[in-house]
């Protein structure tokens, strides 16, 4: 598997009263006619709360497939989160069909257990091991897979249903028309959204 770490190149910067803006645009197109899954996991402080997980397919062209929301047991550990959404957000792309895959995430020590070719420490929980063993095997199923670590904002979309997904009392699934919680991200992806200017 490989990681792309590199965003689209900054092409306009405003200087406002609440800092430096850059316009980015977030979608960046698959290689081989891959369809991308985004996901996201929401861990609420409080073991009260269900924890959320969302997830987001899209095609080649960024035409949305499929999304997914689902409230889940709240561990209070945001990697069994995020593994959880990304476990998900795998068979659901299995189900669709899909061969070649290319995968984004904001939540960084999951992207470094997906890039790492070592053996997950055992020092990690035991859930977190089990959830990488199986998101292992899901991995193998597909023919193609890239992974590529993307800022929070351009992740947006995922985020969100991740937070809808605290709410629901069951899971739900879109398919071909996005929920109009994210139709709004899902277009400022392709066209283009303002965003801080991260510090050097």
């Amino acid at each position: 598997m490989a990681m792309n770490l590199n965003h689209v190149p900054v092409q306009n910067i405003v200087h406002t009263e609440n800092g430096v803006l850059v316009h980015c645009r977030t979608w960046i197109p698959p290689s081989d006619d891959s369809w991308k899954l985004s996901f996201a996991g929401c861990t609420p402080g409080s073991a009260l709360f269900k924890a959320g997980v969302g997830i987001v397919v899209r095609d080649q062209n960024a035409i949305f497939k499929t999304a997914f929301a689902a409230p889940i047991r709240n561990f209070g550990n945001q990697t069994v989160t995020e593994l959880t959404a990304l476990n998900l957000g795998l068979d659901l792309a299995l189900k669709q069909g899909v061969d070649f895959i290319e995968i984004e995430g904001d939540y960084s020590p999951v992207i470094n257990i997906l890039t790492s070719e070592d053996v997950v420490p055992s020092s990690f929980p035991s859930s977190v091991r089990t959830l990488v063993v199986e998101c292992g095997d899901l991995l193998n199923k597909f023919r193609s897979v890239l992974v590529r670590q993307v800022h929070f904002q351009a992740n947006e979309s995922a985020n969100t249903l991740a937070v809808v997904g605290c709410e629901l009392d069951e899971s739900f699934q879109w398919i071909n028309k996005p929920p109009q919680v994210i139709a709004e991200s899902l277009i400022l992806d392709v066209i283009g959204r303002w965003m801080p200017l991260a510090g050097p």
